[in-house]
């Protein structure tokens, strides 16, 4: 595991334990994931993602109303979509593509993309995918309830420790 993410990792599930975790560190997660992709196993990226992915699933929500939100961002996550050259990459790009520009879309579809990243990690490795769930962690949500995501910080953390061994 590279020094950088384990650093990090054992910053982040301290945390956790303490029930201080807030969307914005895995927003910081995603950022080192991209930044370092190259430098991670896949099998250890994609289970961070996953526990990135139950995070935007379940405990978190729009700040904004969400046809402002769609205004204000489709274009953005749209030029996020930047084919890799293969055909998982190509129908993946299209698809969100269409779907941002559209500006009809929520935070599931945010949810989704990562969830589809995540089941072919090898075809959708790119710095530009990952970003769009990386900035909705960071400027978008809120936590939905506060008691139950200081609640999760445990699971996360015994997540966290699994990944460190």
């Amino acid at each position: 595991m590279h020094i950088k993410l384990k650093e990090y990792l054992l910053l982040l599930k301290e945390k956790c334990e303490q029930g201080n975790q807030t969307p914005s560190d895995f927003s910081k997660l995603i950022n080192l994931i991209r930044d370092l992709k190259y430098d991670i196993d896949d099998a250890e990226t994609t289970s961070l993602l996953d526990i990135v992915y139950h995070v935007l699933l379940e405990d978190v929500e729009l700040i904004i109303e969400n046809d402002t939100w769609c205004e204000q961002n489709g274009d953005y996550f749209a030029g996020n979509m930047v084919p890799k050259d293969n055909d998982i990459s190509r129908k993946f790009t299209r698809k969100d593509s269409d779907i941002f520009r559209s500006k009809n879309f929520h935070l599931s579809i945010i949810t989704a993309e990562l969830r589809d990243i995540i089941d072919n990690y090898e075809a959708l490795k790119s710095d530009f995918y990952l970003r769009n769930p990386e900035v909705v962690l960071r400027d978008d949500v809120r936590v939905k309830d506060y008691d139950l995501f200081v609640d999760k910080g445990t699971k996360i953390a015994n997540n966290l420790k699994t990944i460190l061994k």
